[in-house]
């Protein structure tokens, strides 16, 4: 349990699995450069975004997320 993180984002990697934190700041979640007052909006939004832009994270080893 972590104060400003209530979710977090569980990616299947040929590693195994990896957990990415959604923080809460300030009545916002935030996923990288993405924020919203919504997690389901959050998640939509990064879904979107990354269509064209993946992300990419250094707990998943520089691998794309999309």
């Amino acid at each position: 349990s972590q104060g400003n993180c209530l979710f977090s984002l569980s990616v299947r990697m040929p590693t195994g699995p990896v957990s990415l934190r959604i923080s809460f700041q300030e009545g916002y979640f935030h996923l990288k450069n993405w924020f919203s007052d919504c997690v389901v909006r959050l998640l939509e939004l990064v879904v979107a975004g990354t269509r064209n832009n993946p992300l990419h994270f250094d707990e998943m080893g520089g691998t794309p997320l999309v």
